[in-house]
């Protein structure tokens, strides 16, 4: 074992601190048992654990990281998460490290060896298509990273070479590749090892060990220190020896101490040595604990020590400071480490990372958190679904908790300037009339024009709130056509193109059916939260209009359905016609189709037919209120294109944009070619802006 350990000095020396006899490094230390300290104890991180204060904080900081969640993270357009919870990797992250072990377990284990040792070891176990299966614990006192193939040059400069690990447990192979590899690594003065933590703590560690040992030894006397039996006269060796013997066989050890005894011959009993509270024992063992805390980072309160912490706005604050500057940097250390080995390139270029969900960690207590839960809802920002997650309860039935929700008092500036928001009615002489019908001609239409402003700030925000049902629906609309569309390729690739033909024709005459009916669930309540506000609008009771929104949502879903199932059946139509000479050719500019539409075309989607379908429903109303005219509402909007139609009107069953113009745009935007009919918003991809009653 000695000369297996003296072999590999070389490969450490070239990723670590080699030492010198004067100053051996850690390893060279351990294989002796450890390195002396002034207070004559020997230290090494096998020895240290039985320390109890090294104990604490190693495990403070193992439970602390391994228990707080790791989230294998999506990002999403144009903004937004989502956790990747249907990727074999977050089983790796948050349930089983391997067939063994719980992937808490894992975590803990190896954060305790970064704790100790300064390095922490995961070998990645890998399937035959090198996919990541398994996360396996490797000794860090037997795993040592090492470059290989390097080559040096005239001028003694290092170059070339790769990084690989030589483990000496028995458990794996001897070599494992970088890639392979998981290496936390802590406190590091070269980047590629940790620095064990025990360098700097050595004397500390041996001091505490050295006042256990002395307690130990005092208490085992009976908590009563050495002395010396004086005689007035010289006492032959046999006689000294007699003496001693049978003074400690009457009282030495603890199970005697206390007994009286009977000192004879002119013999007396003399004291030496300090008593505990001349050597300030107990406050010597306060301040090795505050030592060993200090370098682990961890407040004492998590030791059991609260003697200057007693205030409970100390522990707080104490809390926090974990946190933010010892935990932090052990979930940069583990995020860093596991995404450079479980993540491609190409998959962190696309906005996926693993991430801790340290929320938890701040949790105030029940009227705090639900104070600021309703506080955040109130403002708008948190729904309750959300809400409810952090509270480890269901999403609320029917949707209802995705709804995001405002003050009615929170309008724009320019709107409270203006006064009410019209639309007021009043009880006169038993009969409900509207204000406005009584005001002059100029204050009417000033009425008529605040209730249009209020009505479009009002549809735009329940345009954002159900945005994300639509995303929700389109995600899973999208991700079924693709899936489908990929497994019918083989039909072009086995029996050409005119087979994958009538596989779309078939598939799409099912898939428009199936759209229509996965999206008229979030259309009819879309509808239903919009219609009351374009009434409102126009000074109509919805109850009284001929307006049937289940059978107008019905009706917008079946003529979604048509444009989605023959938008895309046309873009692979066009495909196979361009590539007809190649069956493989066609495939693959398919399966290029289909990747794009896996990114972008459900967003496409969800963002048109939020505005689509408040515009639509809107338009509706009005025309069963007897209105004739739209106005188009780009108040607000941040393209030059929708600016330029604000305040534009046109007959209700007119169009504001024929196909075929082209609206020119400025220097950073160009020119847009509009290609269909547009009756209302959206005039293109991204569009927020509505109609109005004209």
């Amino acid at each position: 074992m000695i000369f297996r350990e003296l072999a590999g000095a070389e490969s450490r020396a070239r990723t670590g601190y080699a030492g010198t006899l004067a100053d051996p490094s850690s390893w060279l230390l351990n294989l002796f048992g450890g390195g002396e300290t002034s207070s004559g104890i020997t230290v090494s991180e096998t020895t240290a654990r039985n320390v109890v204060a090294v104990k604490a904080c190693v495990r403070v900081l193992a439970e602390a990281v391994s228990t707080t969640p790791r989230h294998l993270m999506r990002r999403l357009k144009p903004r937004g998460r989502e956790r990747m919870e249907d990727d074999p990797r977050w089983g790796l992250l948050r349930h089983r490290a391997n067939r063994l072990m719980a992937s808490r377990a894992a975590v803990e284990a190896v954060t305790g060896h970064v704790a100790l040792w300064g390095n922490g070891y995961l070998e990645v176990e890998r399937d035959q298509g090198g996919r990541p299966i398994g996360l396996w614990p490797r000794r860090p006192d037997m795993t040592q990273p090492e470059i290989v193939g390097e080559q040096r040059t005239a001028a003694g400069r290092i170059v070339g070479g790769r990084l690989v690990y030589r483990i000496g447990d028995g458990l794996g192979p001897n070599i494992v590749p970088e890639d392979d590899m998981v290496h936390v690594v802590g406190l590091s003065l070269n980047g590629l090892s940790g620095e064990p933590p025990l360098n700097a703590l050595r004397e500390a560690v041996g001091l505490s060990q050295a006042v256990e040992s002395y307690s130990g030894q005092l208490f085992s006397q009976g908590g009563r220190p050495g002395g010396f039996l004086k005689s007035e006269k010289v006492l032959g060796r046999d006689k000294r020896k007699e003496v001693l013997d049978a003074f400690r066989e009457a009282h030495g050890g603890q199970k005697k101490a206390h007994r009286v005894g009977l000192l004879e011959g002119g013999l007396d009993w003399k004291e030496v040595g300090f008593p505990p509270e001349a050597a300030q024992m107990l406050a010597t063992r306060r301040f090795q604990l505050e030592e060993i805390a200090r370098c682990f980072g961890i407040p004492k309160h998590l030791l059991q020590d609260t003697e200057k912490s007693a205030v409970r706005a100390n522990i707080e604050e104490e809390q926090r400071g974990f946190l933010l500057w010892t935990l932090r940097p052990w979930f940069s250390r583990w995020e860093d480490a596991l995404s450079l080995k479980l993540l491609s390139d190409e998959e962190r270029a696309r906005g996926i990372s693993i991430e801790h969900f340290d929320k938890d960690l701040l949790r105030g207590d029940l009227k705090a958190r639900y104070a600021a839960y309703h506080q955040a809802r109130q403002d708008g920002w948190m729904n309750g679904d959300e809400i409810r997650e952090l509270e480890g309860l269901n999403p609320m039935p029917n949707g209802t908790g995705e709804i995001y929700f405002v003050p009615l008092n929170m309008i724009p500036a320019e709107q409270a300037a203006a006064g009410l928001t019209g639309g007021e009615r009043k009880l006169i002489h038993g009969e409900e009339i509207a204000i406005e019908d009584h005001l002059p001609e100029s204050r009417a239409a000033e009425a008529r024009e605040r209730r249009s402003r209020a009505s479009a700030v009002e549809r735009r925000r329940l345009r954002s709130a159900y945005l994300k049902l639509f995303r929700r629906d389109a995600a899973a609309l999208v991700g079924e056509e693709v899936e489908r569309l990929r497994v019918g390729l083989s039909r072009l690739v086995a029996r050409g193109h005119g087979a994958f033909l009538e596989f779309l024709a078939e598939f799409y005459g099912e898939h428009e059916g199936y759209s229509a009916s996965r999206l008229q669930p979030v259309v009819e309540a879309m509808f239903e939260a919009v219609a009351p506000v374009a009434a409102r609008e126009v000074g109509a009771d919805l109850d009284e209009l001929a307006v049937d929104v289940s059978e107008r949502a019905a009706e917008y879903s079946r003529t979604f359905g048509k444009r989605h199932a023959g938008s895309g059946r046309r873009q692979l139509e066009a495909l196979v016609s361009e590539f007809a000479s190649s069956r493989e050719a066609a495939a693959e500019a398919i399966r290029e189709r289909l990747d794009g539409w896996a990114e972008t075309r459900a967003e496409d989607a969800s963002e048109r037919e939020a505005t689509q379908a408040g515009a639509a429903i809107a338009r509706w109303v009005y025309l069963a209120a007897g209105w004739s005219v739209l106005r188009w509402d780009g108040a607000g909007a941040e393209c030059v294109f929708c600016q330029r139609m604000h305040g534009v009107t046109v007959e209700i069953h007119g169009a504001f944009v024929e196909p075929g113009r082209v609206l020119e745009g400025d220097e950073g935007s160009g020119d847009l070619e509009v290609k269909q009919v547009v009756g209302h918003p959206p005039l293109h991809g991204g569009c927020t802006c509505v109609v109005t009653a004209g």
